[in-house]
């Protein structure tokens, strides 16, 4: 009934949580359950994964019409109650209403899809939260330097479009362009190279060359951000054996102001591109990671981040380390999953001391890589339990720990800076404990739940208390296939 469900339910779409952006939706870990057990066969460290390569796990294949319109209300937002010492307690809140109108339309190997909401924003912050707090949902924040209203002169909604692409997808190759998500690596809270935990890139191309036991990858992206004509190039790598393990490979480059074609070529050695080129500002990323699949029973994987590996001076190397594991049914409990990971990111990763924003791996001050950003030690827990797997909903519910050790750096602590300082770990401790329960049906799909932490860090100290919810419901289809 799993696999009935995955497919039923799968497209090559929006894999995140819109609940949390760190981590996978429900229907990517009942993928990653069936990859464990060796139901599925297909390379899962490159993200979306490819509706073809869903609809394989069985006889059925997708229930969706070949074109359609959607319109489906999404209501998501968070209440907190925080206690600081010395402080008198305060309120925090947001809340976003959502009315999403989608379109889909598919021909043989070609399928477009565009996303776009009228939202209604609602918030009250006493402080403004770190980029990193664990309530901040970077696709909710308000960019806009038009204090013009989409229509009259009073705020009652604003616009945005979350995906559009033009996707063409082969036996053997597949083509994307336009606004979409990517992830790559292993990691469930986060990637360290690319986690789609960030507003998403503008692709001018993104295409994958696969079959069973490889796939390359490389794209362009734009970023969408105020600096003009911030840009993305990126490679990926992944081999396969089996259903044993997966290793993967990444190179990828940042750069602004020079060439916009200099790194167009996809399949250039980007470190040889940089050295020859008119600038040496270019940020430079790659890095690997490795999967292996104990069938039935785990995933082990660990992601490794190379952003300036220095062994011959003082000055501090900049890199990234992830380990986790991925359990089935522990303590033999049925349909269950034990997640936990642990990441390391060296402080100056990611902006570099001597860094100006325009080579910095980010969008409007958040990661495309580690959510948590330079300068952090971070170790979660998570066990998720299903008490319903069936062909049309899936419901259970998730209970996690989280500890985060963090720098006073951000994503822009690198401009200006000359010298590096030593950054404070003890700036910022937060323990994290959280309660969820997530239901997904034809008519309604809602995670919520209870969220505590403990700050004790040297700046922040006190707790927090917050409650928690994404509702999206009451979908309305037009299968405009039947009436054409």
């Amino acid at each position: 009934m799993i696999i009935v469900f995955i497919v039923l339910s799968s497209m090559w779409m929006p894999f995140r949580s819109a609940f949390d952006t760190r981590e996978f939706n429900i229907d990517y870990l009942l993928l990653e359950r069936a990859r464990i057990e060796g139901e599925a066969d297909f390379i899962t460290s490159i993200k979306p994964i490819l509706a073809d390569d869903v609809a394989s796990l069985s006889i059925y294949s997708r229930n969706e019409p070949n074109i359609f319109l959607r319109f489906l209300f999404r209501d998501w937002g968070f209440f907190t109650r925080d206690n600081e010492i010395d402080r008198e307690g305060k309120y925090d809140y947001e809340n976003y209403l959502h009315l999403y109108g989608e379109a889909y339309w598919r021909h043989g190997k070609i399928e477009f899809y565009h996303s776009t909401a009228l939202f209604n924003e609602q918030r009250y912050h006493s402080v403004a939260f770190r980029f990193y707090d664990p309530l901040i949902n970077p696709d909710f924040k308000l960019y806009t330097f038009d204090a013009q209203p989409p229509i009259g002169h009073v705020n009652l909604f604003d616009v945005r479009t979350d995906m559009s692409f033009l996707h063409y997808n082969g036996s053997f190759v597949d083509f994307a362009i336009g606004r979409f998500p990517v992830r790559l690596g292993p990691g469930f809270r986060s990637s360290l190279f690319l986690s789609g935990y960030s507003l998403p890139l503008n692709y001018v191309y993104n295409f994958r060359f696969h079959n069973r036991y490889a796939v390359f990858m490389a794209a362009y992206g734009l970023f969408p951000d105020t600096i003009k004509m911030k840009r993305f190039a990126y490679q990926r790598l992944v081999l396969k054996y089996k259903n044993l393990f997966e290793i993967g490979f990444n190179q990828g480059v940042i750069w602004a102001q020079s060439d916009p074609f200099k790194y167009i070529n996809p399949i250039d050695l980007y470190y040889i591109v940089q050295r020859r080129g008119e600038s040496n500002s270019d940020n430079l990323i790659g890095g690997m990671d490795i999967s292996v699949f104990l069938k039935g029973k785990a995933k082990v994987y660990a992601e490794f981040l190379d952003d300036d590996f220095i062994v011959t001076s003082d000055l501090p190397s900049k890199y990234g380390i992830l380990v986790g594991a991925h359990i089935l049914n522990p303590f033999n409990i049925p349909v269950s999953d034990l997640i936990v990971e642990f990441t390391h990111i060296n402080p100056w990763t990611y902006p570099h001391f001597y860094s100006n924003y325009e080579s910095n791996p980010e969008v409007l001050g958040y990661p495309i890589g580690f959510w948590g950003g330079p300068g952090c030690n971070d170790f979660t827990a998570d066990f998720f339990k299903f008490t319903d797997v069936g062909l049309n909903s899936v419901s259970g519910f998730r209970v996690g720990y989280e500890f985060l050790q963090h720098t006073q750096l951000d994503m822009r602590s690198g401009a200006g800076t000359q010298q590096p300082f030593e950054p404070n770990y003890y700036f910022d401790i937060r323990n994290s404990i959280h309660f969820y329960v997530f239901r997904k049906s034809e008519k309604l799909n809602f995670e919520g739940g209870l969220e505590a932490t403990f700050m004790s860090g040297e700046y922040f100290k006190g707790n927090r208390m917050a409650v928690r919810f994404n509702i999206n419901y009451l979908p309305i289809t037009i299968h405009l296939d039947k009436l054409l």
